[in-house]
């Protein structure tokens, strides 16, 4: 399996468990809430209702919304973190390296957003119209091949919609953070887009040598990485994978899925109670009437 079937694979993994997740939740509060509408409004009912409620299918509810409004509330906030600093990136704009910039890589089709920053910023911004945005930093102190390196890297992100994909991700994990071994996939996920960008760069490039360069002076500097989640850090992951990588291009990079085996078994063990609890009540409505509501 390549490198990109691996991280289309666990991506696809990440939200096919957490649509899945969410589907049951609002089948489950769908069938709890509209069965309790119809007893409102047959008050002859009223006192069957009161009697036979179950505390269990109440309980099982109240978590299922409060991971719908986590989740609700972490969209939210990705949004206004990406407007937040995406505005931020405009005010401390240097509009004439930005104008050089662009005007020397016009592959880049007016992507590249320089900001006035004395660290090194290189990063990706953005969920429908990806902008790359790097600092006066980057232009002053990396040669022309070594900043050619980064923009390529960047734009591996900005082609494939990576800030969409993580913030969707996130909020995945975010929403669902009682499943231990999300985290550890989304950690493996971001490992190979990482590789992956690497990888766009040195075939652009056909070499090796700008990136790793960039790479060594990257470990010796102390990176922006305060702009939150609502973006995609040139030197915030893997960096250890990424010089394996430069030093041996040809060689398969062997990556774990770090997981411990506590994590593993409560994953699992919650991944077939949601399937079981699910096709139970598909399968028969009067156990859910009967225990859940």
């Amino acid at each position: 399996m390549t490198s990109r079937m691996k991280s289309e694979l666990v991506f696809a993994i990440i939200l096919l468990f957490g649509g899945f997740t969410l589907l049951e939740m609002a089948i489950f509060l769908y069938h709890h809430f509209g069965r309790s509408l119809q007893y409102w409004l047959m008050p002859q009912h009223s006192t069957t209702m009161s009697k036979g409620y179950s505390i269990l299918g109440l309980t099982i509810s109240l978590f299922f919304i409060i991971v719908f409004v986590r989740i609700t509330w972490k969209i939210i906030q990705q949004l206004k973190l990406s407007d937040k600093w995406y505005t931020k990136f405009l005010l401390t704009q240097n509009w004439s390296k930005t104008r050089y910039i662009n005007a020397q890589y016009p592959e880049f089709l007016n992507q590249i957003l320089v900001i006035e920053n004395h660290q090194f910023v290189a990063l990706t911004t953005g969920f429908i119209k990806p902008k790359i945005v790097i600092s006066t930093f980057v232009m002053d102190h990396f040669s022309e091949e070594e900043l050619r390196a980064i923009l390529l890297h960047e734009q591996f992100h900005s082609i494939h919609r990576d800030p969409f994909r993580l913030m969707l991700i996130k909020v995945v994990t975010e929403g669902l953070s009682y499943i231990p071994m999300l985290k550890s996939l989304v950690q493996y996920y971001n490992t190979w887009r990482e590789l992956l960008a690497d990888q766009y760069a040195f075939k652009k490039m056909k070499s090796s040598n700008p990136l790793g360069s960039v790479l060594l002076k990257v470990s010796k500097i102390q990176a922006n990485t305060s702009f939150g989640e609502a973006v995609m850090h040139f030197a915030d992951v893997a960096m250890n994978y990424r010089i394996m990588q430069i030093i041996e291009p040809k060689k398969h990079i062997p990556i774990p899925i770090i997981v411990n085996k506590k994590s593993l078994i409560v994953s699992v063990t919650l991944l077939l109670i949601n399937v079981l609890i699910f096709a139970i009540c598909v399968e028969s409505q009067i156990f859910c009437h009967k225990f859940l509501i």
